[in-house]
């Protein structure tokens, strides 16, 4: 099943716009598919720094009832998978 596009116009400045037509005629890649590979990399690495991360948790903390010293042991939990993984 093919995805639903959406057109988006963006502004760049001169030189960055310069640099992307050079990259993407390297890529042999339209400038649509170079901009939405870029953004995917973006999504993907933003993702791949968050997961796992104490900072992954924050927007969930505020409903979580813990008992005393339960979430410093999460935390550690996290970083020892972070070093594993």
């Amino acid at each position: 099943m093919a995805s639903r596009m959406v057109q988006v116009k963006v502004t760049l400045p001169q030189d960055q716009f310069r640099q992307l037509e050079r990259l993407r005629k390297q890529m042999n890649l339209s400038r649509s598919a170079l901009i939405a590979q870029a953004i995917q990399h973006l999504i993907a690495a933003n993702a791949g720094s968050r997961r796992g991360s104490p900072e992954a948790l924050l927007p969930h903390a505020g409903t979580w009832i813990l008992a005393p010293g339960e979430l410093e042991t999460l935390l550690q939990d996290i970083e020892q998978m972070r070093e594993m993984g």
